[in-house]
């Protein structure tokens, strides 16, 4: 809103209106009245700066240390199925151990994995059937390929 010399401002509509003060304009080293209202104008961004503040600040201490903890925390679960997994083998592990302390889970596992026998004995071993010939197509290029398979070379 611009001043006049004699004390009245200019409204908003154009009118012109008596300023509060009925002092004249202010001298050169003075504050003017827009000064006063980038006070107010700062004002006015200072409460909405201070919630957007407050809010970056309860993000901050309260999202990221929860995300952090959630994080962990499944983190802890991972680690406690794989401890189980791990007890469960070292279990069986002893389990197996204890057996192959006696003599009867020796034999067997040597004569099952190795295919040993006591002395005195005789062990046979039961070959697969062997596999069916090789069937051709009658034609061109393997005719010549069935003669020199069923010639034995």
């Amino acid at each position: 809103m611009g001043r006049r010399g004699d004390g009245r401002r200019w409204g908003r509509r154009g009118r012109a209106t008596r300023s509060r003060s009925s002092a004249p304009a202010p001298a050169a080293g003075r504050r003017s009245s827009t000064a006063a209202s980038g006070r107010r104008g700062f004002g006015r961004l200072l409460i909405p700066a201070a919630l957007l503040a407050a809010t970056v600040l309860a993000l901050l201490v309260g999202v990221l240390p929860t995300r952090s903890y959630l994080d962990k925390r499944a983190e802890v679960r991972a680690a406690e199925a794989q401890l189980a997994a791990l007890r469960q083998a070292n279990a069986d592990a002893e389990a197996e151990a204890a057996a192959l302390d006696t003599d009867a889970e020796i034999e067997r596992r040597a004569r099952e994995e190795f295919g040993l026998a006591m002395p005195g004995e005789e062990t046979y071993v039961v070959l697969p059937p062997p596999a069916d010939p090789v069937e051709v197509p009658d034609g061109w290029p393997f005719t010549e390929l069935e003669t020199r398979l069923r010639a034995g070379g």
